[in-house]
């Protein structure tokens, strides 16, 4: 019953309508997310989720903290993420864009829940403000995330033959579906919500990963298609295009250390590189 009630409501959010949008919702926060074309709707392997999709915040399993870098404006983005086990999981944010004429400062709270091994409903809170204006807003998110799961910490059992079908360690980590809507004003109304879509597949644990994410705000709506594969055990190359635009082809790379982990990521639109750096804080779950 509280299942059915949660997607009803986010259903209900989907159909509000859509207007103009201000800086912080075409914001790309993060280096991997910025290589991949901005289609990171699903991707829950770093923090930047807080800002993606705070539904998959819930499949991001360990702590982990994030500081990311641009030539635009040096540390722009700052994330921490702490998981509850079974099913929760909490983050934190501060992130800075610069505008035409100014900088924008963003702090964000967001909360995710599995409410089963493989569907995860999210929320994040954010209050920005002009660094020369008076002007402020405040915005909340909402997100889902459904991935075939199966761990130590699968709470559910359905009953159903069809949804048992998920809970599958051969399923496991292959595909994902999200969606997210982002910006909804609580607070200033020259501030509204876009919706964004999500979806990815991993043809095996060491073939290619394709993302794909179409969002939607009025005059302007994006398709953003990515791909990324294991060069070796350490190191992850991936690309992604905005638009079938091949004038926009973004492309990146991650160096995996134990738990230190380096993100870089390019993009023609905005002719900048961008460096993140993340460190797992806590140490891997025995399965997931």
């Amino acid at each position: 019953m509280k299942l059915t009630a949660i997607t009803i409501i986010f259903i209900a959010l989907l159909f509000m309508p859509l207007h103009a949008q201000n800086e912080f919702s075409h914001q790309i926060p993060d280096a991997r997310a910025i290589g991949y074309g901005g289609s990171a709707v699903t991707m829950t392997n770093n923090p930047a989720i807080i800002f993606w999709n705070p539904g998959g915040l819930a499949f991001t399993i360990n702590d982990k903290a994030m500081v990311n870098m641009s030539a635009q404006s040096l540390f722009n983005y700052i994330a921490l993420t702490k998981f509850l086990p079974p099913s929760n999981s909490f983050g934190f944010s501060l992130s800075r864009l610069k505008c035409p004429s100014d900088f924008l400062d963003v702090a964000t709270v967001a909360y995710g829940r599995r409410v089963n091994p493989f569907m995860a409903f999210g929320a994040n809170l954010n209050y920005g403000k002009l660094n020369y204006s008076p002007d402020d807003f405040v915005t909340a998110s909402f997100g889902m995330l459904f991935r075939p799961a199966v761990n130590r910490y699968s709470f559910y059992q359905s009953g159903n033959s069809i949804l048992d079908l998920f809970v599958n360690p051969a399923l496991y980590n292959r595909f994902a579906l999200g969606v997210m809507i982002h910006n909804v004003p609580i607070h200033n109304s020259k501030v509204d919500h876009e919706i964004r879509f999500g979806a990815n597949f991993k043809f095996s644990e060491w073939g290619p990963t394709l993302n794909f994410g179409q969002h939607f705000h009025r005059g302007k709506n994006s398709t953003h298609l990515g791909i990324g594969f294991n060069l070796s055990r350490n190191f992850y190359f991936f690309s992604g295009i905005t638009d079938f635009d091949i004038n926009l082809l973004a492309m990146g790379g991650s160096i995996r250390y134990q738990k230190i982990n380096l993100d870089v990521g390019y993009s023609p639109i905005t002719e900048k590189v961008s460096f993140a750096f993340s460190l797992q804080l806590s140490d891997d779950p025995d399965v997931l």
